[in-house]
């Protein structure tokens, strides 16, 4: 994810930065079913974060800013959400006028005893309405198939 031998390169092979290259392209057959048989499930989106973003290599952030900082990519984040005063999860959903998440889908945060299962700091509440939403497809996707035709039209 992160390699030392990759910095300072016009276009490094690692997620450290730097210019992307003509090379880089985004193969959007692996993303969606175009009948072609190459497309390939991806990860799945949810609150589990990457071992990797947890010890971000300092190259990659001083680049960014002054000092270092913390290399914990969630303590960075929540860092971000305080200094700039983002909006919680369920304020911009309700903005949106979308459905907001209860606290109960948010209880792993009762824990410790701050309210953000009321008052969820964007970038998580982003990742956990994912995972949610995820898992409600696959349930919904099982009682029902949708013909290609049915796909086309809703597009």
């Amino acid at each position: 994810m992160f390699d030392p031998a990759e910095d300072g390169k016009a276009d490094p092979d690692d997620l450290s930065g730097g210019r992307r290259a003509p090379r880089r392209f985004i193969g959007w057959q692996t993303f969606f079913d175009f009948g072609d048989g190459e497309v390939k499930p991806n990860k799945r989106l949810d609150t589990n974060i990457s071992s990797p973003l947890m010890t971000l290599p300092h190259a990659a952030i001083v680049r960014f800013g002054k000092g270092q900082g913390p290399t914990a990519l969630p303590q960075r984040t929540l860092l971000r959400h305080l200094t700039w005063e983002l909006p919680s999860g369920q304020a911009i959903a309700k903005a949106m006028r979308a459905d907001v998440l209860n606290p109960a889908d948010l209880a792993e945060l009762r824990q410790y005893s701050l309210g953000l299962e009321r008052d969820t700091p964007l970038w998580y509440y982003v990742l956990k309405e994912a995972e949610l939403v995820e898992v409600l497809a696959i349930e919904a996707s099982r009682n029902q198939t949708i013909t290609e035709s049915e796909f086309q039209t809703a597009e």
